[in-house]
């Protein structure tokens, strides 16, 4: 809960940092780049920092698609933006609700907070940001489902690999 609180107070640092556009420049088409932008500021500073993380992984095959990935993992936040009040709210009753929050999901923010992944990779799906390499759609679409879900599921080991640098990153920021 201490990192979550940390987060927390990250979002407000982001909310006033300015964008590296250099950085975006290098990593995102004007496509992308458009699908990017859809993003509130703090959700796009918090992006660049997880891509920036997994920029500094040079030894993974599909390095550039994963530093991609990083950048455009939150988009589906775009379809329902959360206030910074808003997203602590649904942080602390999902830590006490568990999996009763997806009882709530059929209010818009609930459902932005559980479902921005999936979401997030259907817009990016639709717009064949990964056709070269469709495996990236799933690691956004489950970037904070627990790995024994993701074993359930019987996913291949370089899925794995992917997930957990997003999500041991994203969790950071």
């Amino acid at each position: 809960m201490s990192n979550r609180l940390r987060q927390f107070f990250m979002q407000y640092k982001f909310h006033t940092m300015a964008l590296d556009e250099e950085f975006l420049k290098c990593h995102l088409d004007y496509k992308e780049r458009a699908l990017f932008d859809r993003l509130g500021k703090k959700e796009q500073n918090h992006s660049i920092s997880v891509a920036k993380g997994l920029s500094e992984i040079k030894d993974l095959e599909n390095h550039n698609q994963l530093v991609k990935v990083g950048l455009l993992h939150d988009v589906g936040k775009s379809m329902r933006p959360l206030s910074i009040m808003e997203k602590g709210l649904f942080v602390v009753a999902h830590k006490v609700l568990k999996k009763k929050m997806k009882r709530l999901a059929s209010f818009d923010g609930v459902a932005s907070y559980l479902y921005h992944g999936e979401r997030g990779a259907e817009i990016l799906r639709r717009h064949n940001v990964f056709k070269n390499q469709p495996l990236f759609y799933d690691v956004v679409k489950t970037h904070h489902w627990s790995e024994e879900i993701l074993i359930q599921k019987n996913r291949k080991e370089k899925f794995f690999i992917y997930h957990s640098q997003l999500k041991k990153i994203d969790d950071q920021y």
